[in-house]
């Protein structure tokens, strides 16, 4: 598939400094993924408390998601992302000195709220500089940087982990946090030239819940992060508790799972802009229901890693399909507002999936929380292809131009 010639403008000069940004924040979550879950239980979490440590976080972010990006159309974008990337630096320093499940969930909710600030303005800032017909191919870029740093994190914070303890992957996370700062503080403009930023006239909530690609949208993003985040919370105890393995394997899985995700989503970006997005994104939903259904069967490293990467191949389908159509929405309801709804609704579902599966894991089992979350993810499949099945031809890009 040949790839579409870009000219480096100004905006795709912010484009790149941006995907720089998005890079080192996630490197730094990504070191700390594996390791929550076994802190919390470390510092006595039961169950309960294990959910609330890995999910207090996203569903704080989904609470305020929306709120933020309704503000970076209405406000200076550009310092709704220096608080964010600031805030988000300083709570890496308080999850470090976290003594108690009660202190990590804190410190969670605070890093929620931060990440709340930055991730729609950074995604609406993308959007915005992103040409008509190219949202795939551009936003499955700017996503794979956010991925990137989940290929290296994950394994590298476990490494650090074994051998000098758990406090130096947070002071690694704070640390590339404040260089992300910095980054978009020198080399981001106030502003995108090329867009309507600042001028459009928002539409109201009201017209974006009634439109049934939103509602499609959201439905698919909430149920299978459910299923993500249920996947997060519970594996790294699967693996170490219930199954023996050494903790290092988490990290491998998490890691190839997300050079896996990346590769896929780099080529399904580019051919977003050429078929049907909607299908394209059923398509990814459907493997993704049955990746969450069969991780329980899993109990060797292969039978893990291999539906591990079923679920990340999945996530690789679907992703640049459903970023495209909201960036087609985000031109029409404003780019932010829509961003925030979109990403509010995955934050919420994984913020849900991890409370669910430690409730779930609790009364019933481990085994169980996997599957009650497939219930979930299905009936969001449902929704979603009701809600935006058969797609207008009128939104398809059947033609990419060779150059901007």
């Amino acid at each position: 598939m040949r790839w579409p010639k870009l000219r480096l403008t100004q905006d795709m000069s912010a484009f790149v400094v941006l995907l720089m940004a998005m890079l080192l924040m996630s490197f730094g979550m990504g070191g700390i993924m594996p390791l929550m879950a076994v802190h919390a239980q470390a510092l006595g979490a039961s169950g309960i408390w294990i959910g609330l440590v890995v999910g207090a976080s996203p569903l704080v972010r989904g609470l305020f998601q929306v709120v933020f990006g309704r503000l970076a159309d209405l406000y200076r974008i550009k310092v709704l992302m220096l608080v964010g990337l600031g805030g988000y630096a300083l709570a890496a320093l308080g999850l470090y000195s976290a003594s108690t499940p009660a202190a990590l969930v804190v410190w969670r909710v605070i890093q929620g709220i931060m990440l709340a600030v930055v991730q729609p303005a950074a995604w609406a800032y993308a959007g915005l500089v992103t040409p008509a017909g190219r949202e795939g191919t551009l936003m499955s870029v700017f996503n794979v940087s956010f991925i990137g740093g989940f290929v290296l994190g994950p394994i590298t914070g476990t490494l650090l982990y074994a051998r000098f303890g758990m406090g130096i992957p947070f002071l690694i996370m704070s640390v590339l946090g404040a260089l992300a700062f910095l980054l978009v503080m020198a080399f981001v403009p106030e502003r995108a030239t090329t867009s309507s930023y600042g001028k459009m006239a928002l539409a109201p909530f009201s017209a974006i819940i009634r439109d049934g690609v939103v509602q499609g949208i959201v439905a698919g993003r909430f149920s299978l992060a459910t299923g993500w985040a249920v996947f997060e919370a519970m594996l790294p105890i699967w693996v170490a508790v219930y199954l023996g393995l050494p903790p290092y394997i988490v990290g491998l899985i998490m890691s190839l799972q997300a050079v896996c995700e990346s590769s896929i989503q780099l080529f399904c970006g580019v051919l977003a802009d050429r078929v049907d997005r909607r299908r394209l994104g059923l398509m990814g939903f459907s493997f993704a229901v049955l990746a969450i259904y069969l991780m329980p069967l899993a109990v060797t490293p292969a039978q893990l890693m291999a539906g591990a990467l079923l679920l990340a191949s999945s996530t690789g389908v679907y992703v640049p399909a459903i970023t495209a159509l909201s960036v087609e929405r985000g031109r029409l309801y404003g780019m932010g507002t829509i961003m925030g709804t979109t990403s509010t609704a995955m934050s919420l579902g994984l913020g849900f999936g991890s409370i669910l599966g430690g409730v779930v894991m609790d009364l019933f089992s481990i085994q169980m929380s996997f599957w009650v979350a497939g219930l979930v993810a299905t009936v969001g499949v449902i929704i979603f292809a009701l809600r935006t099945l058969p797609a207008p031809r009128s939104v398809v890009f059947t033609r990419v131009p060779s150059s901007l």
